[in-house]
């Protein structure tokens, strides 16, 4: 029975051959994310015409990476996680994204469950007994209510990368995307993962100084912003100027309309205190 290598090697080699990528670079990179060697070798022989020397390898497609190994090199290695995730579905990328939510959505179930409890029982000796007891109802009521929060949370937030995503392709038609809503969909939601993974660590640190809280939140919001930036850039084949643009644009917006609503309200509120009194 002859044996048969699996398509995406083939097209892989055949494609980086053709793009003048050494076979060894080609070799080394298909190990790393785990295919076997005599499945490379074989489509190394497969493969005609001589490679020209190059610096590295093409990405490799992202469905050969496990969980962690993708958030890894997005947060490592954002250009040549996008340039590898150009072969991904929107599945894979929606897929990823609900595990990796799992994690804020546990902690905050946990906190919500715990706090209050700890709270109520820290107060419980000087209590008396009906107010002990009502400290446990609420304690449940309380644990109820983070769990059926947390649901709501993950579940909306999957449902509102689709709605953010169609916002921001919208915009980034305006500045010249051309390539499907998928592309953006993917870009968008790799690109939160600083957000998703460890944006919950700033919330800990309010308690510390409110400072330190503002401190980790920008910086996270800055690693993000720019993951998005480059991952929205390379999958709409967009210059990283008009892609920046795009994804600001958004926020600015919003910020403008924040101001002008303030501004609005203080102004009435002005108005109204200086109509003379009957």
């Amino acid at each position: 029975m002859k044996y048969m290598v699996d398509q995406k090697v083939i097209d892989y080699v055949n494609n980086g051959l053709q793009r003048g990528y050494k076979p060894n670079a080609l070799k080394s990179a298909l190990i790393q994310q785990g295919w076997p060697e005599a499945d490379i070798d074989q489509a190394l022989q497969m493969a005609r015409g001589q490679a020209k020397a190059t610096p590295q390898a093409p990405g490799m497609p992202t469905t050969n990476m496990g969980i962690f190994q993708k958030m890894k090199m997005i947060l490592t290695n954002p250009n040549g996680f996008f340039q590898a995730a150009k072969s991904d579905h929107i599945g894979d990328a929606l897929k990823y994204y609900a595990v990796v939510l799992l994690i804020p959505t546990i902690v905050m179930i946990a906190i919500g469950m715990f706090l209050p409890t700890a709270l109520l029982t820290a107060m419980a000796p000087t209590a008396g007994g009906d107010m002990a007891a009502m400290g446990g109802m609420f304690a449940g009521l309380f644990s109820m209510l983070a769990v059926g929060m947390g649901v709501a949370f993950y579940f909306l937030s999957l449902i509102g990368t689709f709605i953010t995503a169609g916002i921001y392709h919208i915009i980034g038609m305006l500045f010249g995307a051309r390539n499907p809503y998928s592309e953006t969909y993917k870009a968008l939601t790799y690109s939160m993962t600083p957000f998703v993974l460890i944006g919950w660590v700033a919330i800990p640190l309010a308690i510390v100084h409110v400072f330190a809280y503002m401190g980790a939140a920008i910086a996270i919001g800055l690693w993000a912003l720019i993951i998005a930036i480059k991952g929205f850039s390379i999958m709409q084949d967009m210059e990283t100027k008009k892609a920046a643009v795009v994804i600001l644009l958004p926020a600015i917006i919003v910020g403008v309309l924040a101001v002008l609503t303030l501004l609005m309200g203080a102004s009435s509120m002005l108005a109204g205190g200086m109509v003379p009194s009957a």
